[in-house]
């Protein structure tokens, strides 16, 4: 069954939502992801380059580069098919076309936007002029310089964002930032860009692509496509090939970059006769077809600005789609004829080009400016890229027929109206949401629009990079992977989206099922005000279990009305004073005043430049949305009445100050509201949360007083809070996310009250120097860093904190029983608990004191406190002043030799050195592998005693135990100290060994392992031969029992052992040893030696344990044929021994014995 997930969602939704907005890099996985790309596409670089190499090597006459009319570069960019592939640039008033500059000041919107802090990457055919006048001092040549300043480029810079020296040639974005760069190395360098999000590089421009069809050159046509393939296109058009691929996984992995496009100049190559002309459809080639860019195409300008339909004129040159898979290409168009602009040839030189490659940075230029406004509304934070194209295809003007087409895409960019919408957008009837669909879900939208006005919903989603198909002509093979459906429906009738014909490409756009675009767009009427519900779904299982999209919804509402209210009283005035108000921005009066569903801007036309702007409100006063995008130095006096926005309270500029009075933050039509600030102080006004179950979010850099909680949740999240109070005096269940955030707090923070969830994960809290602050809460598990440098007092029982730092001379007090994970102290910081309490620190404790300043540990009550710190390990400290403090717990603490404790107990005042403390690791913990102890302890200690878990122990400091069984073990150290004793437990698993069984080859003394491993370690009688670490070893034929142990990374594993007799001839070995016999064996209390030779002389018996280390050596006499000798092993440990008989100087017989 799948699951719903409607308008009226719950809190935990939108800060799934919030949290998706973060600048640029969505998260460490894409970021992993990106670097594997710029390998990849490394490799593939210097694959392109062997066969351009071998290529030319082969074909003397073919010229890596081309220099073509028109100011054009061509660049070889690979072999295909045996044949070379080049890129190329695309030459052949834009700001009133897209009515950009209505965003300029002066514009029709009161807002002074510049691209100012927007950094925009441009790839071209060369390098912008970096001293010309439009843009000194704003331009970096980002790379290698591999061709040298380009006219193209200095052009394509200046239309993006020259500064208006030429008022002819102001660029859309004039204070914007550029990176130059050369196309040649293009996706690695993007790719490279993407993952450096603090340089805000969210843009780039590539005004060229792949040379393709017919060129005219010297006044002659040639054809660059491949007639093995077709004789009469070129299969480049239209073709989604390997470099769109990459594309499109570059804009799938960094969500947050946009690519803008050229979609190419081949519509007027009519060629020799030879073979047909390019077009007039399917002529936009490889990556210019690629589903997550915005490919541009080219209209005549339009002076004054867009004015129906007659006024967009198409270009004689722009590329048209479709792709050959029937996807809708250009997305857009720009203005691309006659273009005036900065020129290479001088720093005050301009000149006109037109072709795509000017339309395309009008897009960009335009572009910036939309995501610096969206920055300005959202706190800093910038659009993804698939909201960027959902707001251009949204609110583009029509061109041609209805819908969008394969001419002009979703028709002629409208930045104007793309702005309006960001401004207004009010999470009911102007709707911008970016949401992330999972596997099986259904994403749904309720919403009452107004009978007989336009509905019209827009989604969009970088989709997952298609499989290209084999080089051929016009493959229909769908490049579409995660396919999204929308529809809209009164329970009655159901709405589609448009969609278009490939085979017909000249048609208008109709109404169905679009299984090709990761785009879709449904606009209608309805004829009743019928409720109405918005359904996003999927036709197949969700490639990669989710898919993010972004939703736009327009539409009149037929239940709520507002309208929007523009400050105008140029000087100041009263709220209440109708004259200052207008429904249009520096418009005429509206001659009423907003109330509680008006949008309501200050902006760039509100104020005239006159001193000491004052606006008073005198009564209480309550709006739908508030936005302050003045930059005029103006104070509110609100004399001691209430303001109560019910939309989203948005204040964009410092310069303004409210006072005296208070800001209610209440619930309009949305489930969801923002307070952003960008460094406004509102610490001279009350602001209180009374909004249901609406969540309000805060954003940016906000200075705020005492907030007080009534109803509704609080999310503050990736932000910088400044804050006096915070508290609540709700009655229902509420939320207050503080996620990721930095908050500065002045006075109290008290999230004590029953009904308030608290999360603060990824958060720091500062107490700065100076200040006294209260944290009052009760159960509330913190995952915040507090850094206290001030005095911060908290209370309440059963709370956890994660970690707190009390800098120097910072003062942490605490009033009940708590547990910290981490705490740390330095120089004059001061602990202060309350008696009888406990303070029980979880994973770490660090206190960095000086002689001087030395750290405190004090308690403010009667009664001993406590400090519980548990766990196998030891802290070290010194320079403490402990009193009436006592240490609990099984850790060890020395608070080293320079520490004053008084009445505190179970310090160890010792130094660290000093401490007895048992500790071990071990090595090769498998079955029958010689496991290897290392005694870490510290302190003087007397001696250890091992028990292995298994029945055996030892009286070794390092010692090797041999484990016959797998399973899980418990081994026990005991150290020893004078009259002290401590253990230590730890767990060990024995494993099965997977080193095969081995043996020794002998090779006239020179010994080998007949098993091959990793390393190697010799021993001779039991003892280790230090340095005898290869596979081989030279035993210089000198008598004695050897074996070798074997490694790998997990395992050793001992040889047979091996007995080496140099004067006794084979036969004799054999026999003595086969004459020879222990038993019982395996021995629990004792075995017998039995033995019959002809042997009579000295007998030397020893009884050796796996550590070499001797348990007995008895020297005994053989004087008949039978030798027997019976020997007690009750006291033995568990364990292999070896037991070795020495005759004489003959023969050494050794034999392994098991005692269990």
């Amino acid at each position: 069954m799948r699951r719903k997930l409607t308008i009226q969602s719950l809190f935990i939704v939108f800060v799934v939502y919030l949290s998706s907005m973060v600048v640029f890099t969505s998260n460490a996985q894409e970021a992993i992801e990106l670097q594997e790309m710029i390998k990849s596409f490394n490799n593939d670089r210097a694959a392109r380059s062997a066969r351009i190499e071998a290529y030319l090597k082969t074909n003397k006459s073919a010229n890596r580069t081309l220099i073509l009319d028109d100011d054009r570069l061509a660049v070889m960019y690979d072999i295909v098919n045996g044949l070379p592939e080049y890129t190329v640039t695309y030459n052949k008033g834009a700001a009133e076309t897209l009515g950009t500059n209505q965003l300029h000041s002066g514009g029709n919107l009161g807002l002074n936007l510049t691209g100012n802090g927007i950094k925009i990457g441009v790839w071209d055919g060369g390098y912008a002029r970096e001293s010309h006048q439009e843009y000194i001092g704003r331009i970096l040549t980002s790379d290698g310089n591999e061709f040298g300043i380009s006219n193209h480029a200095t052009h394509v810079m200046g239309t993006i964002l020259a500064s208006g020296v030429n008022t002819n040639a102001k660029g859309m974005a004039p204070q914007a930032i550029g990176l130059s760069y050369g196309f040649n190395s293009d996706l690695l360098e993007m790719t490279a860009v993407a993952l450096t999000p603090t340089d805000n590089l969210i843009l780039s421009n590539h005004s060229y692509g792949t040379l393709a069809g017919w060129n005219f050159n010297n006044n002659a046509w040639t054809w660059f496509g491949d007639a093995s393939i077709s004789e009469d296109e070129d299969w480049k058009f239209g073709f989604y090939n390997a470099t769109a691929r990459d594309w499109d996984e570059l804009a799938h992995k960094a969500p947050f970059y946009t690519i803008v496009k050229s979609a190419g100049n081949d519509r007027s190559d009519a060629g020799n006769g030879t073979r047909p002309a390019d077009g007039p459809f399917d002529i936009i080639s490889t990556y210019g077809t690629a589903k997550n860019i915005i490919t541009v195409g080219a209209v005549q300008k339009i002076n004054g600005g867009y004015d129906g339909l007659n006024s967009v004129v198409m270009s004689s040159f722009s590329g048209w789609g479709p792709t050959d898979d029937g996807r809708i290409k250009p997305d857009i168009v720009g203005a691309g004829v006659a273009i005036s602009s900065a020129y290479s040839s001088a720093d005050d030189a301009y000149g006109n080009l037109q072709g795509t490659s000017m339309s395309a940075p009008n897009v960009t230029g335009s572009i910036a400016l939309l995501q610096e406004l969206h920055s300005k509304l959202n706190g800093g934070q910038f659009m993804r890229s698939a909201t960027v194209k959902s707001l251009i295809f949204h609110t583009a003007n029509e061109a041609g027929a209805a819908g969008p087409d394969y001419i002009y895409g979703w028709g002629v960019m409208n930045t104007e109206a793309a702005a309006r919408l960001l401004l207004q957008q009010n999470g009911f009837n102007k709707v911008i949401k970016e949401v992330s669909l999972n596997d099986g879900d259904n994403y749904e939208l309720l919403f009452t629009p107004k009978e007989n006005t336009e509905v019209k919903a827009t989604i969009v989603w970088t989709d997952l990079p298609g499989s290209p198909p084999p080089v051929s002509l016009d493959p229909i093979k769908l490049m579409l992977v995660n396919d999204l459906d929308m529809r809209i429906s009164d329970g009655t009738t159901t709405q589609l989206p448009w969609i278009l014909d490939p085979s017909n490409p000249g048609a208008g756009a109709t109404l169905g099922d679009n299984f090709r675009d990761n785009s879709e767009q449904i606009v209608f009427t309805p004829t009743s005000a019928a409720p109405q519900s918005l359904v996003v779904s999927h036709k197949f299982p969700l490639l990669g279990g989710s898919q993010r999209f972004s939703i736009i919804l327009t539409y009149e509402s037929a239940t709520i009305q507002s309208s929007n209210y523009y400050w105008i009283g140029k000087s100041g005035g009263s709220w209440t004073d109708p004259s200052n108000w207008s429904n249009t921005s520096g418009g005429t009066t509206a001659s009423t005043i907003p109330s509680a569903n008006d949008l309501v801007f200050f902006d760039e036309n509100s104020f005239d430049q006159s001193q000491n702007k004052l606006i008073t409100i005198g009564a209480n006063q309550e709006v739908g949305t508030l936005v302050w995008l003045s930059s005029e130095n103006v104070a509110v006096n609100m004399n001691n009445s209430s303001l109560k926005v019910n939309g989203d309270l948005i204040l964009s500029n410092e310069l303004v100050s409210i006072s005296n009075g208070t800001i209610i933050l209440g619930k309009g039509n949305s489930p969801t509201h923002r307070l952003v600030q960008n460094g406004v102080d509102l610490t001279g006004v009350n602001l209180v949360l009374d909004a249901n179950d609406a969540t309000w979010n805060l954003l940016g850099s906000l200075i705020l007083g005492d907030l007080n909680i009534i109803s509704g949740n609080l999310a503050i999240e990736n932000s910088t809070v400044t804050l006096n109070t915070l508290s609540a005096t709700a009655t229902s269940p509420l939320n207050v996310s503080f996620m990721g955030s930095t908050l500065d707090l002045k006075v109290k923070l008290d999230i004590s009250n029953p009904q308030l969830s608290y999360f603060d994960e990824g958060s720091t809290i500062n107490i700065s120097t100076g200040q006294q602050v209260e944290f009052i809460a009760g159960g509330v598990d913190s995952k915040s860093t507090f850094n206290v440098k001030g005095e911060l007092s908290i209370s309440g029982t059963s709370n956890v904190l994660d970690s707190v730092s009390i800098h120097s001379s910072g003062i942490l007090k605490l009033t009940d029983d708590i547990e910290i994970s981490s705490l740390t102290i330095s120089e004059a910081g001061n602990l202060i608990l309350s008696g009888g309490k406990k303070l029980d620190l979880i994973n770490n404790f660090v206190a960095s004191g000086n002689a001087e300043n030395p750290v405190v540990i004090s308690n403010a009550g009667s009664g001993n406190a406590a400090i519980q710190l548990d766990g196998h390990r030891v802290i070290c400290l010194d320079f403490l002043s402990i009193s009436n403090v006592d240490f609990a717990g099984t850790a060890s603490i020395t608070t080293g030799v320079n520490s004053t404790l008084v009445n505190a107990n179970n310090w160890q005042n010792v130094s660290c050195e000093n401490v007895l403390f048992p500790d071990f690791s071990f090595d090769y913990t498998c079955q029958n592998a010689l496991t290897t102890f290392i005694d870490n302890s510290t302190g003087s200690i007397d001696s250890w005693e091992w028990d292995f878990g298994d029945g055996a122990t030892s009286t070794d400091q390092n010692p090797v135990h041999q484990y016959l069984q797998t399973g899980a073990y418990n081994v026990t150290l005991v150290v020893k100290e004078g009259d002290i004793e401590i253990s230590f437990v730890a767990p060990i698993e024995i494993t099965e060994n997977s080193l095969n069984p081995n043996s020794i080859v002998n090779n006239d003394g020179v010994l080998a392992s007949q098993q091959s491993a990793t390393s190697f370690q010799w021993y001779k009688d039991g003892v280790k031969v230090e340095g005898a670490t290869a596979r081989t070893f030279d035993s210089q034929n000198i008598e004695g029992t050897y074996f070798v142990v074997t490694f790998n990374s997990d395992c050793s594993l001992k040889s047979s052992d091996f007995v080496l007799l140099v004067n006794a001839t084979d036969d004799e070995i054999a026999l003595i040893n086969r004459s020879t016999r222990l038993y019982p064996n395996p021995s629990n209390k004792d075995f017998e030696i039995d033995m019959v030779n002809d042997y009579f002389g000295k007998v030397q018996i020893e009884i050796i344990d796996m550590n070499g280390k001797s348990q007995l050596d008895n020297e005994d006499f053989k004087n008949s044929q039978e030798f027997k000798r019976r020997f007690d092993t009750s006291k033995f440990s568990k364990g292999i021994y070896l037991i070795k008989l020495s005759l004489g100087s003959e023969f050494v017989v050794q034999k392994k014995l098991i005692i269990n």
